[in-house]
């Protein structure tokens, strides 16, 4: 099975004009309760969470992104890739178009229950990347979802997995029928014990 790193695309004007784009449009929205949860997790091993969770209580949630997507000033100067992940989450609008409202590969996921119960011994995966154990993923799945859904997803996995102290080693997420017209793929995340890496992949990557 063949597999990459995951890179981001740290495009920090084009995501900034995206922000500014919203703002011009009238789009002054506070973050939602789900987003937030994202956003700190995202932001929860480094100093600046402080930082993030006052910005989204005071300010819009454009209004924000513009401020830390300040290569100069702001925090993606310190945190690129936290404050990357950050905008492609605030900047998704979840329709399936982009800002000039052209179509993009856009896959609405929903986590299926894993195979054994969460109180389980086995059931002691966290899904955190490390220099020991990398996040993968195969040409395929990069293909059918993209680096940020990637990302999205292992966000995702690792806040269940700190809720119930551990979940299983294989989590699976199921295309929601009929978005956009395409029934889509299951999408396969797989953590490997001690000298593997985390992985993901389709079905017919396994």
């Amino acid at each position: 099975m063949t597999s990459t790193d995951i890179v981001l695309d740290l495009d920090f004007d084009a995501l900034r004009d995206k922000a500014f784009n919203r703002l011009k449009q009238g789009d002054r929205r506070f973050a939602e309760a789900e987003e937030m949860e994202f956003c700190f997790h995202i932001f929860s091993t480094t100093d600046a969470l402080w930082c993030v969770k006052r910005d989204l209580a005071v300010y819009p949630v454009y209004d924000a992104l513009a401020m830390w997507l300040d290569k100069n000033a702001g925090l993606g100067s310190r945190f690129p890739v936290e404050v990357a992940l950050a905008a492609f989450l605030f900047l998704d609008t979840g329709n399936g178009k982009s800002d000039a409202g052209q179509e993009e590969k856009h896959h609405k996921l929903i986590l299926k229950p894993q195979e054994i119960p969460v109180d389980d011994p086995n059931s002691k995966y966290l899904f955190q990347p490390s220099a020991a154990k990398p996040f993968l993923s195969t040409p395929g799945a990069l293909d059918a979802y993209q680096a940020v859904k990637l990302l999205e997803c292992l966000i995702f996995l690792q806040i269940k997995a700190r809720q119930h102290n551990g979940i299983d080693y294989l989590q699976v997420f199921e295309p929601v029928p009929g978005n956009n017209g395409q029934e889509g793929v299951p999408l396969w995340f797989i953590e490997d014990d001690e000298g593997g890496a985390i992985t993901a992949l389709l079905p017919s990557d396994y």
